[in-house]
């Protein structure tokens, strides 16, 4: 059985000494993926709102060491699926709410990358 245990706050962009501007706050609507040696947190963030006042939202994802959650090994170093076309449903991004392993692949049940 599954045991949880709380740890807090985990991962923070604004904790990162750099960071590019589209990974520039959240980090919300987490969904995991585990590894022999790490977890894949995918995640949802913002950059700063557009000349127009408008946010989009961009996918990432962050590895975390399995044996140590709070130890960040890897940040994604761009996002993870481009924004959609004008009138698209995904013009102003998407959240990565479900990611699924088939095999060695990774995908994801969103428009864009085909495997991570």
């Amino acid at each position: 059985m599954l045991r949880w245990r709380k740890l807090g706050l985990v991962f923070s962009p604004q904790a990162l000494p750099e960071r590019p501007p589209w990974l520039a706050e959240f980090a919300q609507a987490p969904a995991t993926l585990l590894f022999d040696d790490r977890v894949r947190m995918f995640f949802s963030c913002r950059p700063p709102a557009g000349p127009d006042g408008m946010y989009v939202s961009r996918s990432a994802f962050v590895d975390l060491d399995r044996g140590d959650l709070t130890r960040v090994l890897c940040v994604s170093d761009e996002p993870i699926l481009p924004l959609g076309g004008t009138g698209e449903f995904d013009e102003f991004g998407t959240y990565p709410v479900s990611v699924v392993r088939d095999g060695r692949r990774v995908s994801r049940l969103l428009r864009g990358l085909d495997s991570l």
